[in-house]
């Protein structure tokens, strides 16, 4: 398998919970500081904190 040079970024739901995407279920995904935001039917941006900033420094190969 081929390393990539891109780093892979988190999927959160509206409440900056990360969350597995569903089969059959249709999402907004809109990218934010560090994670993409995965918005289902009906579902709205919370206040969410600077995720990137939480997270732990990932080591680069």
């Amino acid at each position: 398998m081929m390393q990539s040079k891109y780093t892979e970024l988190p999927i959160i739901d509206y409440r900056g919970k990360p969350i597995k995407l569903a089969y059959h279920v249709t999402y907004t995904m809109r990218l934010k500081n560090g994670y993409i935001l995965a918005l289902k039917p009906g579902e709205h941006l919370m206040r969410i904190p600077n995720l990137l900033a939480t997270q732990p420094k990932q080591k680069r190969a």
